[in-house]
């Protein structure tokens, strides 16, 4: 890749001054594991790189970020983080146990209906279904971007 053009459009002084703010400000780019309280941003199946299905949730942070707090906010633009958790259903070792893993997580959100799972077609309008129903859904959550289940549901409740 000929990375010249990129060099071409950049003003040097500019980058380099912003180079120096961030760090100076440090570097605030990935949430610490621990409890917070998110809202259900996006619930959605869809495919990895190389075309497997992939379960995916978005949540946005509301509260637990305690002192980083106002540093996350002006870093996110006054819009608090997301945090993601994504889960490769197909082509696995074990792909029973990954699917597992989607419908206990999906029933920790207390959906209307039970969540089940008859086939990728099926569950893939079943998670458009939860997206629309459980959009804006607040809960206390537990993090860690380390661990299999990067986000616990703790809690759920309605505004």
């Amino acid at each position: 890749m000929d990375f010249s053009k990129f060099d071409e459009q950049v003003d040097s002084k500019q980058l380099e001054e912003q180079i120096k703010e961030a760090k100076e400000n440090g570097d605030f780019g990935e949430t610490p594991a621990g409890s917070y309280e998110a809202k259900i941003e996006k619930l959605e199946l869809g495919e990895t790189k190389d075309g497997r299905p992939m379960f995916k949730a978005q949540l946005r942070l509301t509260s637990g970020l305690g002192d980083e707090e106002e540093k996350y906010m002006s870093r996110f633009k006054k819009k608090k983080p997301c945090i993601f958790m994504n889960r490769v259903m197909f082509g696995t070792k074990n792909d029973g146990m990954m699917i597992n893993s989607v419908l206990g997580w999906l029933d920790k959100l207390e959906p209307e209906k039970p969540v089940t799972f008859g086939s990728y077609s099926e569950f893939a309008e079943l998670i458009l279904d939860l997206d629309e129903e459980l959009e804006g859904l607040n809960c206390e959550i537990k993090y860690d971007n380390d661990a299999f289940n990067s986000i616990s549901i703790v809690e759920v409740w309605d505004d």
